[in-house]
């Protein structure tokens, strides 16, 4: 059985400041899941203005703990800690929290009240649990780091094990998890360690919660995506998970790729598709028909012929990818691109989600700049439809193609390039 929490307010899709809790439903196949009522509500002094983000780990025995961050009932940021209360239950509906919270308080060299979202914890050669906590210390964001022996004792080692740049003052959403070696795709317990085993260090520096879990030897990364429209209320919703996804480091030890777990191959139906090869003229198109187009799993690889009409890259765009994105989005030309898929698109094409590629010559190479162009995608005004993009880390002059996958599920549009 797969577990998931996730922030939750039971009174309303809005931000729920002093009222979240932490919901709670399961699985068996990571597609179709069930509510089992929250996990955690801010019932106690130390979380009395909610229960904000945290991890579970599994203690030995097979009870899990929750370690999560409570705003207590005067508004300071504190790390609780919550057990199972029948580790035999598949659904572990019950939780129960000791009277010994919070067991991590605000530490008194943190600024700024921000002292929040403890990793999964990992076991040590030396027996200790180890946890990091995000905290901002004489205005600098940190990972710091605490150790327990019995997961309710907390001290906090003397140095961060990060610390940002001075611009930087807040972190969020931290995760610290073993990866195999290179080219190998499957996942590790979070206390694996030894001869090839590399650690990826995660953090954010705005709240777009990233949730990892490891199972059939693969680690699975969740992403959030944010309603943005202002339609949450009325919706229902405010904001939901993407597609789980399989992380890995691709073989060449230099990029951590994704791709859409192979679980989602079950919500397939009917199969259509372009016959193999087929040409579009610069400026043309060709349409995919005879599907729902509004739940879509769409698999492409583009040939490139000829780089020789590359433009040449700016330097100063490798730093903004999202901006180069923006200023040239999907219907400017270019000497190689913009190709890719126009999704969600209607019959006169003045709405649609533009996702593309361009190529640019720079340093006697080639770099691919990834987009998804949002600004299109809804005739609706005063709405945020921001640009993405992202340069790929690939050889395409050896290659001469790109690969595209994209995934279709209404409101949401997600897309992995390159394989991943």
């Amino acid at each position: 059985m797969y577990h998931f929490f996730y922030q939750y307010n039971p009174k309303g899709a809005t931000w729920g400041d002093g009222t979240l809790s932490w919901g709670h439903s399961v699985s068996g196949d990571l597609v179709n899941w069930a509510d089992v009522g929250n996990a955690l509500d801010p019932t106690s002094p130390f979380d009395a203005n909610g229960c904000w983000s945290g991890s579970a780990t599994v203690l030995p025995g097979g009870r899990p703990a929750i370690l999560y961050t409570g705003i207590d009932a005067n508004r300071v940021q504190v790390q609780n800690v919550a057990f199972a209360k029948n580790p035999a239950d598949p659904l572990l509906r019950e939780w129960e929290k000791p009277d010994c919270n919070p067991v991590m308080p605000m530490p008194a060299d943190v600024t700024g009240n921000n002292f929040r979202d403890p990793t999964e914890a990992w076991r040590g050669r030396d027996g200790l649990w180890r946890v990091g906590v995000v905290a901002e210390v004489g205005g600098v964001g940190s990972l710091l780091v605490y150790r327990s022996a019995d997961f309710l004792r907390w001290e906090r080692n003397a140095a961060p094990l990060h610390a940002s740049s001075r611009d930087v003052p807040v972190l969020e959403c931290p995760d610290l998890f073993p990866m195999a070696p290179p080219g190998a795709a499957e996942g590790l317990e979070v206390s694996a360690s030894g001869a090839g085993v590399l650690h990826v260090l995660k953090l954010t520096d705005f709240a777009k919660e990233d949730h990892y879990m490891a199972r059939n030897k693969r680690r699975v990364l969740w992403a959030w995506v944010d309603e943005n429209d202002g339609g949450g209320v009325a919706r229902g919703w405010a904001g939901i998970q993407a597609f789980p996804r399989a992380i890995w480091l691709d073989a060449d030890g230099k990029r951590l790729v994704q791709w859409p777990i192979e679980e989602i191959e079950t919500l397939r139906r009917k199969r259509v598709g372009l016959q193999w090869a087929t040409e579009v003229e610069a400026g043309g198109r060709k349409e995919i028909a005879g599907i729902v187009s509004s739940q879509a799993d769409v698999e492409a690889i583009f040939e490139i012929p000829n780089l020789e009409e590359a433009e040449t890259l700016d330097p100063k765009w490798l730093q903004d990818p999202k901006g180069l994105s923006a200023e040239m989005g999907a219907s400017g030309r270019g000497g190689v691109g913009p190709f890719g898929l126009l999704a969600l698109a209607s019959g006169d094409l003045e709405e649609h989600t533009a996702v593309f590629f361009r190529v640019f010559k720079h340093d006697g190479k080639y770099k691919v700049l990834m987009c998804t162009d949002l600004t299109r995608s809804s005739r609706k005004e005063g709405i945020n439809k921001p640009s993405y993009g992202a340069f790929l880390d690939m050889d395409v002059e050896k290659e001469r193609s790109i690969s595209l996958r994209t995934l279709i599920d209404h409101t949401v549009v997600e897309s992995f390039g390159d394989g991943g």
